[in-house]
């Protein structure tokens, strides 16, 4: 399995999420399987979490991002993030 990510500053204004500091788009690719895009947030700030440490984090299913245990959000929140994303700039779909 390959990953890639896209990470990118944002206010909570911006995503409707409080305390959020970045936003992020983890591209899962594997073999034999559909390419899986995830819209990510957290509270760190870039200078504390760069989009290494976070793919990282990710690949080791740090706080259990990979083990399922963490909700799915709804299609409203990750257009909003979409969204937060495109105003910076970020090709994203």
């Amino acid at each position: 399995m390959s990953r890639s990510i896209r990470t990118q500053a944002v206010c909570p204004e911006q995503v409707c999420f409080p305390l959020a500091a970045q936003a992020a788009r983890l591209l899962r690719q594997a073999e034999g399987r559909k390419d899986e895009n995830v819209c990510l947030i957290t509270s760190a700030e870039p200078a504390k979490l760069d989009a290494q440490k976070w793919l990282e984090f990710n690949r080791a299913g740090f706080g259990g991002i990979e083990n399922g245990l963490h909700q799915r959000l709804d299609a409203r929140w990750i257009q909003g993030v979409q969204l937060a994303l495109s105003l910076c700039g970020k090709n994203v779909k």
